[in-house]
């Protein structure tokens, strides 16, 4: 439980290059400022409920979305204002919902309370 730590992004600088965690199922990182998470399947293949309220994510990323063990995403309490993926680097756009989440298939719980969201594509 990494909850409530001043904790600004989720990847290889913060987790360490080249980190995995193989039997980690729950990753609480709840009350941070984290506005970055690029923790994909290779940090985190069997990941099933991870717990990203109370932070600063604008919108999801593309690792987030690869999590395909993922059976519980909580998001809310953050700065969401789109559910579309932004590509780092290229500036591509891909929807997140349908398009992202529905690599997700063991999803069983979305959480998204307390954002920006204005429209669900």
């Amino acid at each position: 439980d990494l909850s409530d730590n001043r904790l600004r992004a989720a990847g290889a600088a913060e987790f360490g290059a080249g980190t995995c965690f193989p039997a980690l199922a729950v990753l609480r990182l709840r009350g941070n400022r984290i506005d970055s998470f690029e923790l994909g399947p290779s940090v985190l293949p069997r990941i099933e409920t991870l717990d990203l309220s109370a932070n600063l994510l604008r919108a999801p990323s593309a690792a987030l979305c690869a999590l395909e063990t993922l059976r519980a995403l909580r998001l809310g309490h953050n700065a969401l204002e789109s559910l579309i993926v932004q590509h780092a680097g290229t500036g591509a756009r891909r929807a997140w919902v349908p398009s992202g989440l529905h690599q997700l298939t063991r999803l069983g719980e979305l959480s998204l309370p307390q954002n920006r969201v204005r429209d669900v594509p």
